[in-house]
């Protein structure tokens, strides 16, 4: 029986990590980390692009054996920092990778070397340094710099600002080119952190009273002083920043560009965040006068998720109370409160406060009474208040015992008074359309009747209540009572908005007058209403002035003087 082990090809395994590393300024990154590692207070760099070369300089413990740095996966570090944070023993390989020639001196000992020798795995001479005596920490230099960092380098100030966002979040003081680098991420950066069981997080204004909060819209999150991750939260640019736990959270091999179980890792930083807010948003509404939650923490609220926490204030907000301000139309359902006016007590809400779908803008081939305006208008001329926005499922708004009135397009019917005719409008955006010209237009809604004086869109029964399920009893149709002759009724008919969401004022005004035309042609009084407005259209005033006598046949029109 043969038998199989693993093996490993050191010489191709090395040449073919180059590609692991995520960019050409990684090795950056590995090298400061390095420094951090070694009890480093202070690291400095001096990057020459004219030269062709960087330099690190570090006043951490030094480097007692050269040899942990050639060696893969024994990192070196002593007992503590392996505990804390699982080095991998990779990061010196990515300075290999980084330059054609690298030196280091250290505790008064030095090697220099070409990279291509030491990635063949030849033997590299390490010795006495010229400047022992007076050598603190580390010196790294490295020169001809890759291909692949200068894709992402043009020029020193380049290099400064890549440098400096690098080092956001770096524990230790930066220096490049003898700028201290401002770290603006970091713990001791001056932003106030807290531990949250995951590790230490700066949450933007989560000590603030209701007015002031101002939730952050990105999430930075740093692993060993380094970006994993930098995500919008929200919409916008104020950052929270949170620096993980090293034991409790690992960097994916080889450069910790990112968490092991990234997307799960994020998300669980996300909840912890979002359940902090929820500890401080409960804590503050229930200390706060219930009138203030309501009038200020909607938006805030909706904006965490959390609307639940207004479930039981006796207030409704001003984001979702609103009306009409004008008799309602397609293009323009109105919250006229706007989120300025009064919080609405829940004392005067029966007999007031009325909900449905009011918004004209839905779906008209969803159910066949949706694009009627009979809820519309009735919640219109009834000067009700329509509670127009989300709230939590279990909020008491929408408990049976409130007297919220639920209003539905299905719970009304068409009943037309006097004698009524109908007509065909057909004009720039209406074919066919079924126009009923009558005396009155009463709906009802069970035992209650509204006498409608405007023209509107009516989608559903006429003449009696219908069956749920009776489509065949539908009827669409523009009403037009005898009230009201404008024509304005074709705005519920249509919105007249571009596909840029402009209004195409002059179809809407030549549908309106083409409708308004059709009431007055069809009233036994209108004849002379129309005639009027064709003279007036066709300029006659400007022509001829005085008393006339008109006559109209089917092929003519007589016209002579009337003398005084």
């Amino acid at each position: 029986m043969s038998t199989v082990t693993v093996e490993v090809n050191q010489q191709k395994l090395v040449q073919h990590l180059r590609s692991a590393f995520s960019t050409g300024t990684t090795f950056l990154k590995e090298l400061l980390q390095n420094a951090r590692r070694a009890k480093a207070t202070q690291v400095d760099l001096e990057v020459d692009c004219a030269g062709d070369s960087l330099i690190i300089k570090d006043d951490g413990n030094g480097i007692a054996d050269f040899q942990v740095l050639f060696s893969l996966a024994d990192s070196g570090w002593d007992a503590e920092t392996v505990s804390q944070e699982g080095p991998y023993g990779l990061g010196f390989l990515s300075a290999l990778f980084a330059a054609r020639v690298v030196e280091v001196e250290s505790l008064g000992k030095r090697v220099s070397f070409s990279t291509e020798d030491a990635l063949n795995f030849d033997a590299i001479d390490v010795v006495p340094c010229e400047t022992a005596g007076a050598m603190i920490g580390t010196v790294i230099r490295l020169n001809g710099l890759s291909k692949e960092f200068w894709r992402h380098v043009v020029d020193d100030k380049h290099a400064l600002c890549i440098i400096e966002h690098m080092c956001k979040g770096f524990p230790i003081p930066v220096c490049c080119n003898g700028s201290l680098l401002k770290r603006e991420h970091a713990l001791d950066s001056g932003l106030i952190f807290e531990d949250v069981g995951i590790g230490s997080a700066s949450i933007v204004s989560i000590e603030e009273d209701l007015e002031h909060v101002r939730p952050a819209t990105h999430l930075a999150v740093y692993l060993q002083g380094f970006l994993v991750s930098n995500s919008s939260m929200f919409r916008g640019s104020i950052t929270d920043v949170i620096h993980l736990d090293s034991k409790q959270f690992r960097g994916r091999l080889p450069d910790r560009e990112s968490l092991v179980n990234h997307h799960e890792n994020i998300n669980l930083v996300r909840d912890v965040i979002k359940e902090r807010w929820r500890s401080r948003l409960c804590e503050l509404v229930e200390t706060t006068d219930p009138l203030i939650v309501a009038s200020r923490a909607y938006r805030l609220l909706e904006t965490f998720g959390m609307l639940d926490l207004l479930n039981d204030n006796p207030y409704l907000p001003p984001e979702v109370i609103g009306g009409f301000r004008d008799v309602p139309k397609l293009s323009d359902w109105d919250n006229p409160l706007g989120g300025k006016g009064p919080a609405l007590h829940r004392s005067v809400v029966p007999g007031y406060l009325v909900k449905g779908d009011f918004d004209p803008e839905r779906d008209l081939g969803e159910d066949p009474v949706s694009g009627s305006f009979a809820s519309s208008m009735w919640a219109y001329l009834r000067d009700k208040v329509v509670l127009d926005g989300r709230l939590d499922g279990g909020h008491w708004v929408y408990q049976k015992e409130t007297g919220v009135d639920q209003i539905g397009n299905r719970d009304f019917w068409l009943e037309l008074c006097g004698e009524s005719q109908n007509q065909m409008l057909n004009c720039t955006y209406l074919y066919n359309q079924e126009v009923v010209i009558c005396e009155r237009a009463v709906l009802h809604r069970g035992d209650e009747t509204l006498d409608v004086p405007l023209g509107f869109f009516y989608e559903g029964p006429v003449g009696g209540p219908a069956a749920d399920d009776d489509e065949n009893a539908i009827r669409s149709i523009l009403v037009i009572p005898s009230s009201d002759s404008s024509g304005n009724a074709v705005l519920q008919a249509f919105n007249y908005e571009d596909d840029n969401g402009e209004i195409s004022s002059t179809e809407r005004d030549g549908d309106i007058e083409q409708l308004s035309r059709l009431i007055a042609i069809t009233r036994k009084d209108g004849h002379l209403d129309v005639l009027r407005r064709i003279l007036l259209e066709g300029g006659a005033e400007r022509y001829a002035q005085g008393r006339f006598e008109v006559v109209l046949t089917d092929r003519d029109v007589a016209v002579k003087a009337i003398e005084e």
